[in-house]
Parts: C-alpha cells; structure tokens; sequence
C-alpha cells in the first residue's frame, strides 16, 4: 500500500474528518436536547427516548473524536493523565456505543407497539414507562463492562491496553465477538423486525385512509422515511468497524508486521471515524423527516422568530379541525335542544360512531409513531 496514500487518508480522518464529527456531534446534539426538553415536549414517551439517544451520543463524542482530536492538535493523551483515567476511557466509549445502539432498538419497539395496538398506546407508551426503560438500559449496558474498570490500564509505553495476559487475549479474541453481537447484531435484527412491523401497518392504514383526514396521509411517508433512513445509517456507519475488529485478528498470523501496521493505519481510521459519525447524523435525520422539527430549530436559532411565534411542539399533531375548539365554542353557543359535547359529535367529519374511533385512534396512532410529527396532537 502507497505510504502518500496512508498520510493523505491519515491526514483527512485525523484532522479534517475528526474536528467536524465533533463540531457537528456536540451542537447537534444539544439543539436536539434543548428542543427535547421543550415544555410541549416533556410528556411525549418518544422525546424521552430520543432525548437518551442525545445524551448518550454526546458521550460517545467526548470519549472518541474529541479526545482523538486533543491528542492530534495539543498532543493531550487522556491515558497519560493516569490508569484511572485509562479505564474510564475505555469504559465509557464501549458503554455508550452500546447504549446507543439498544436506545434505538427501544425507540422501534415503542413505534412498532403504537402502530400495531393503537388501543393500548396511552397504557403502554408513557413517559414513566419511557423513563424506567432507559434507566434499565443504561444500568445493564454499563454493569456488563464494567470489566473494563478491572482489565484495563496503563502499559509500559503509558498507552491504554490491557494489563494481564489473560485479558488481553480475551480482548483481541473474545471481547470482539461479545461487542459485534451485543452493540450491532442483535440490535440490528431487532431494527430489522421492528422497522418491517411497522412499515406493514402504515401499509395496512393506507388502505383505510377514507377513515384519516387529509393532513395525516403525509405523516405515513414521513415516518416510513425516517425508519429506512435510521436503519440504513446504522448498518452502514457502525457495521464495518465491528465486521473489522473480528476479521483482522484471525490474519495476523499470515501478515508480516510491516502488512499489519500498514492496515491498520489505513483502515482504522477510516472505520473508526465511520463510527463515530453516527453519534453525530441524529440531528440530520430530524431535520430531513419531518418540518416541525425543523421550525421548532429555525425558532432556535432565530430568537427574533421565536419570541414573535408560537410552537406546537415537536411531536404535537394538527389535523384540519380541532375538536376541543368545536367543542368549547359549541357549549358557549349552544341552546338547551342539544348538549354542546352531542353538537360537537355532530360537526365531526365522520357520522357514525364507529368510524369516529376509528379516526381518533389513528390520529394518536400517527402521533405516538412518528419521531418528529408535522402535525398538533388534538385530545378527545
């Protein structure tokens, strides 16, 4: 391999590709936080998902591309600073990958359960439901490396790696597989069934959009869009470095050390930063799917615009009638023939009862599913 070759792409990942996924990683994310925690959005179960996805991501920014970036431009080795640190390090990069990757699983299920049993959305997929899942994720993912605490340290160079030859052997060999199957495999196959679950609902309400106003048809490519897009950067930015780090080990024996230094720093790298690049694209995806997400950030940035204009939330929904308005404007206006709540059941767009249920369970249906609705969610 072309040593020009190995600078050139050394250069571009290490000072050009590392600086931007840490820019872009760290604000993305806390706009994506800020606007998470937005009143409107505090009770929406998915925004609590999505908000532990943030938190983790930026985890996984500050213990990868920004340390690697102190260490390229201020020569700063977090190792050095002593084997404490060394373990931590190491803890907190596997963790956090790790966490992020069952975070998305969990925020699939949650889409899956809201399409799938619409009638058990408001039992099933609560915010307190939301935060007792993450807290478990986050204690069963960081219990399982702890190991990393008691394997891990300072070698004779100050470089972190492990300190017994039983764990080493158990981090070039085992530690791989366990960290393949548990950060991309499973996850991916439950990614894999999740997304098709869903995708075959939103198929199956398609065919009964004589039953959806017109302002929720485009909430079902929205969210079809956002699924396919989570799902195929997930694969293609955090698969490789996992396919690398169980192949290469078993080809050691056949290369000569001048062959394996020059992979290494070839394609490590390149993977590596592939990687982390997926803690950091979230917020594209939100602003890609869906123009809610993206005035509710434009009201962000714009703080002329966001004191002059009102927002209805990211994951509110608006559908082209508001029955609590009818509702209320009735009951003002209303004589004694009829109650205000039966003239507003009579205003409704659908006239028998049954397709009323109907609508309203697709209207909460498309609410819960979608990560960032372009629509005001109506209460009935």
């Amino acid at each position: 391999m072309d040593n020009n070759n190995e600078l050139i792409s050394t250069f571009l990942v290490e000072r050009v590709y590392k600086i931007s996924i840490t820019i872009l990683g760290l604000v993305g994310n806390i706009l994506t936080i800020i606007i998470l925690t937005n009143k409107r959005n505090r009770k929406s179960s998915t925004a609590t998902y999505l908000l532990a996805l943030a938190v983790s991501d930026i985890i996984i920014i500050l213990f990868g591309p920004f340390c690697d970036w102190l260490e390229i431009m201020w020569h700063v080795f977090i190792s050095e600073y002593g084997e404490f640190a060394c373990k931590v390090q190491t803890f907190m990069q596997y963790s956090s990958s790790t966490t992020s990757s069952w975070l998305l699983v969990v925020v699939t299920i949650e889409r899956a359960i809201s399409v799938t049993y619409p009638y058990k959305v408001r039992t099933s997929c609560t915010k307190q439901i939301a935060i007792i899942v993450v807290v478990i994720t986050w204690t069963l993912v960081y219990a399982a490396n702890l190991h990393f605490l008691f394997g891990m340290g300072q070698s004779y160079n100050n470089q972190c790696d492990a300190i017994t030859p039983n764990y080493m052997k158990f981090a070039e060999y085992i530690l791989p597989w366990v960290d393949f199957t548990l950060s991309f495999f499973f996850p991916f196959i439950f990614l894999l069934l999740g997304n098709a679950v869903i995708i075959h609902q939103l198929t199956k309400h398609r065919s009964r959009q004589k039953y959806l106003t017109h302002s929720n048809v485009p909430n079902n490519l929205a969210v079809s869009l956002v699924l396919v897009l989570v799902d195929f950067v997930f694969v293609i930015t955090v698969g490789p470095i996992y396919v690398f780090s169980i192949v290469f080990p078993y080809f050691l024996g056949s290369l000569s050390e001048e062959e394996k230094n020059s992979i290494a720093r070839f394609w490590g790298p390149m993977l590596h930063g592939l990687w982390e690049t997926n803690a950091a694209l979230n917020i594209v995806l939100y602003v890609m799917s869906g123009t809610r997400f993206r005035n509710e950030l434009l009201r962000l940035l714009c703080f002329c615009c966001k004191k002059n204009q009102k927002s209805n939330g990211v994951f509110d929904t608006s559908a082209n009638f508001n029955p609590i308005y009818v509702r209320s404007s009735l009951r003002r206006a209303a004589s004694g023939e009829k109650k205000g709540s039966q003239l507003s059941m009579d205003l409704m767009p659908f006239k028998s009862p049954s397709t009323q249920i109907a609508h309203r369970n697709d209207l909460h249906d498309y609410d819960q599913l979608s990560i960032i609705s372009g629509k005001r969610k109506t209460k009935y």
